[in-house]
């Protein structure tokens, strides 16, 4: 129904409310499925490592047994994956 009342109404792409309806479920589905980007796997693979360092520590064991799952990454090469998996992921969306 919307997309016969816009065909008349709206002549812009990204002003269409079924764009913008679209636009906002892909964001609401980014947060609720946050390992939908590979980036955020590796974040949290990365944290549970170093809490398994940690742990490691307390009790008195040699942390470099613990083998890591993921180098460290830093947050220019974070963020500019997150963006980029994100566009690819949008583009699957839509």
């Amino acid at each position: 129904m919307i997309e016969v009342i816009e065909k008349y109404h709206a002549n812009d792409t990204g002003h269409r409310l079924s764009e913008k309806l679209s636009e906002q479920n892909f964001k609401t589905y980014l947060k609720q499925n946050p390992k939908a980007l590979k980036i955020n796997v590796e974040v949290q693979a990365r944290k549970e490592y170093l809490i398994r360092v940690e742990e490691a520590k307390k009790a008195n064991e040699n942390p470099a047994d613990v083998k890591p799952v993921v180098d460290e990454i830093e947050d220019e090469v974070r963020r500019h994956r997150e963006e980029f998996e994100t566009v690819e992921l949008h583009k699957w969306w839509v």
